[in-house]
């Protein structure tokens, strides 16, 4: 459903466009097979193969309308996002500059799901309290299943980020079906630096090639 939704721009004009492409060649290839011949010397193995290929083109046509149809009526996934949670395994405490890489990757995944029309997302703050009783909304049980159900979204999404060194780093994303807690997307990138570029790379990387070819 993703991948329809950020190709329905590019199909939707293709489509658009089709009806008359095909009808301007029907016309072009009629008019320069009489272009040689006086008025109505056309044979009728000629006005056969003409035909033919008038009616290639309108089928054409009418499978590019068709789906440019339904590429851009993909509607987004409401979904309930439960923002990124960092699990610090190193034996370093947790930097300032790191609470705000958190910050930073939580606030990016929504923006680039968002923007390729994936998802939607609905507001949390009804579950806000129950959400507080859970220290990893990526390992409740299900929590954030039943959560999404409550708000009426279709899916969950949550993520962390493991720390094992500055070196060793790893982004894991979930989307679960609201309700039963099956996984039905997300993704997971390891990352070899500890800085805001390597995390934004990692996020990006997810979005791309893991979540939006589901």
């Amino acid at each position: 459903m993703a991948l329809i939704a950020v190709r329905a721009v590019n199909s939707d004009i293709a489509g658009r466009r089709a009806p008359f492409q095909f009808l301007r060649a029907c016309r072009l290839q009629i008019d320069a097979s009489q272009g040689g011949e006086p008025s109505g010397s056309m044979t009728r193995r000629r006005i056969i193969i003409l035909l033919q290929r008038c009616g290639r083109a309108f089928f054409r046509s009418v499978f590019l309308c068709v789906l440019a149809g339904g590429a851009a009526s993909a509607e987004p996934v409401p979904a309930a996002y439960f923002g990124m949670k960092l699990v610090q395994t190193s034996l370093e405490p947790t930097s300032d500059a790191e609470r705000e890489r958190i910050r930073m990757v939580e606030a990016r995944l929504r923006e680039r799901l968002s923007e390729a029309g994936a998802y939607s997302f609905v507001d949390t703050a009804p579950v806000a309290t129950k959400m507080d009783l859970y220290d990893n909304l990526s390992h409740c049980n299900g929590c954030d299943a039943a959560f999404a159900e409550q708000l009426g979204a279709e899916v969950a999404i949550s993520g962390e980020v493991q720390k094992t060194s500055n070196l060793i780093l790893h982004i894991s994303i979930y989307i679960r079906e609201a309700g039963t807690a099956r996984l039905v997307g997300g993704g997971s990138a390891d990352i070899r630096s500890n800085t805001d570029e390597s995390w934004r790379r990692g996020i990006d990387y997810i979005v791309k090639n893991r979540i939006l070819k589901q």
